[in-house]
């Protein structure tokens, strides 16, 4: 009996929430990046760990692709995307700069950040491994779009 009133209870706890106190949206987008070879122009996967102010944001992976979160604190700000090729690490660092606007999604969600006018420049050195980096789409509203390409 006790189980019938619990489970009654929860039916209606559940169908008295209107759509508006349930969140189903992210508060922020990631940046979906694929990385590409540079001589053949198709996807191919690295061996990297992503760095932030030394610390770790993506531990040792590899893929071919990546969703890197972007911090909505600032308006730039440096990744140290370390290649492990052959064992030996090859630190390259990108420099992202972007504007920032809040949207209010609902009472539920509150506000999702949105990242716009997305620059990304690559800091030279003697032995980059990143070649070039292209910017598919400068607004970031969506995790499912691709919006850089890394050519390695």
């Amino acid at each position: 009996m006790k189980r019938l009133l619990v489970f009654i209870g929860l039916f209606f706890l559940l169908v008295s929430c209107e759509r508006d106190d349930l969140c189903l949206e992210k508060p922020s987008v990631s940046m979906n990046t694929v990385f590409v070879n540079s001589i053949s122009g198709l996807r191919e996967s690295v061996n990297l760990t992503v760095l932030y102010e030394q610390d770790t944001i993506i531990a040792p992976v590899t893929t071919d692709s990546l969703l890197i979160p972007l911090p909505v604190h600032e308006d730039h700000f440096q990744y140290v995307f370390v290649n492990q090729n052959g064992g030996i690490a090859n630190p390259d660092t990108l420099v992202f700069q972007y504007r920032i606007d809040e949207q209010f999604i609902s009472k539920a969600c509150g506000f999702k950040t949105v990242f716009y006018d997305l620059q990304i420049s690559l800091i030279a050195d003697p032995d980059n491994w990143i070649k070039h980096v292209e910017i598919l789409e400068s607004r970031l509203t969506a995790d499912t779009l691709n919006h850089v390409k890394i050519y390695h």
